[in-house]
């Protein structure tokens, strides 16, 4: 049963129905809420916020096996991620997602990041 105290973390990454190796605790979301605010000093008073838009980018250590191609993964274009907590069953759709980047090959977990072009749906 799930406790309404325990954090997120993300377990499972699915793109398009299909499940992806990755580190464990690698995976992160960045720029969920897709604004920041900011502040704006005053000339004289109280200062004031503008608010800015973000990136909302999701992030991971792909364990690059023997069957993993990069092209697997440079090809994903307007791609549906799924983000699961398998303890509690929480999950994230990010709806419209491309390929951001792909780090190093050959020095273990390949860092690898999707740029989401929709809201983030917790689910």
């Amino acid at each position: 049963m799930a406790c309404d105290s325990e954090l997120y973390k993300i377990d499972s990454i699915r793109i398009d129905g299909i499940d992806i190796p990755f580190e464990d605790g690698s995976a992160t979301i960045e720029g969920a809420a897709g604004f920041q605010s900011e502040v704006v000093a005053s000339a004289s008073g109280p200062d004031f916020t503008r608010r800015t838009r973000v990136a909302r980018i999701i992030r991971c250590k792909l364990q690059f096996g023997p069957a993993t191609t990069p092209e697997q993964f440079s090809g994903v274009c307007g791609a549906q991620i799924v983000l699961t907590n398998l303890h509690t069953g929480r999950r994230v759709r990010a709806g419209k997602c491309n390929f951001g980047s792909m780090g190093d090959i050959g020095s273990g977990s390949v860092d690898l990041t999707f740029n989401c072009l929709t809201p983030l749906q917790w689910l």
